[in-house]
């Protein structure tokens, strides 16, 4: 179960960071570090 849950989490965690290095890491890092823990731990 967990392996299927790490296979969920991982594309989209990444997704915001490249978005993020995309955008010239231009937003705060606690900002996109809030943004994972709230998609990891709704």
């Amino acid at each position: 179960m967990k392996k299927y849950m790490i296979d969920f989490y991982i594309p989209g965690i990444m997704a915001i960071i490249k978005n993020w290095v995309l955008n010239n890491c231009s937003d705060n890092d606690e900002d996109i570090i809030n943004v994972i823990i709230g998609c990891v731990r709704p």
